[in-house]
């Protein structure tokens, strides 16, 4: 099971019925003492059919520190294209976080 101290680091967690939804820095390092999240894959581009770029998404896999296993935990990481947010008017800020989508692979 996924140690509860990962999900208090992160702001505004919410429980919904196909996962847990949170903002999070871009920069932050996703660990805690029992397991660390690793990227599983290279970052997707997000473009609506024949549109622009509207940002990227990055899926990172937990792995638990003391045995080096990957388990079925992940989280989905959505970060807006700059262009986008600018274009958009969403402050620039906002750039810094990140949403993610917490889930448990069955």
């Amino acid at each position: 099971m996924l140690d509860q101290k990962v999900l208090v680091r992160w702001r505004g967690i919410t429980s919904r019925k196909n996962g847990y939804f949170c903002f999070t820095k871009k920069t932050e390092e996703r660990y805690c003492d029992e397991g660390y999240w690793v990227s599983d894959g290279e970052e997707q581009v997000l473009r609506p059919s024949n549109s622009e770029l509207l940002g990227t998404k990055t899926t990172f896999r937990y792995h638990l520190r003391a045995s080096n296993t990957k388990t079925d935990w992940y989280i989905r990481e959505y970060c807006l294209d700059d262009h986008f947010r600018a274009k958009q008017n969403i402050p620039s800020h906002s750039g810094e976080y990140v949403l993610c989508r917490l889930d448990y692979e069955n």
